[in-house]
């Protein structure tokens, strides 16, 4: 994986890398609990690491949020993802915006 994360760092925008990332994560299941978090919490580590802004995965959102994943899934890429948190992440920014 660490192979092909350095390729995608070259060749995937920020967001994309961090959707890759969560989505190969939780895909595999590595821990006996706590995989959403960790995948959210290495894809907002990329994120931050690129300056951009974390993204909170809020609770009315999650149902969505989960269907994306199913969607990776059945497409076996993380398109669906990366999709679902440019969304997030455009409502974010906005929101900051109007304070």
């Amino acid at each position: 994986m660490k192979q092909t994360y350095k390729k995608l760092e070259k060749e995937l925008h920020p967001l994309e890398l961090a959707a890759w990332c969560h989505w190969k994560i939780a895909r595999i299941h590595p821990f006996q609990d706590g995989n959403g978090r960790i995948a959210r919490l290495t894809m907002n580590y990329i994120l931050h690491k690129n300056n951009y802004a974390m993204i909170d995965i809020k609770t009315q959102d999650k149902k969505r949020y989960f269907k994306s994943m199913d969607r990776c899934n059945y497409n076996n890429n993380a398109r669906p993802l990366a999709n679902r948190l440019i969304k997030r992440f455009t409502k974010q920014y906005q929101n900051a915006l109007k304070n």
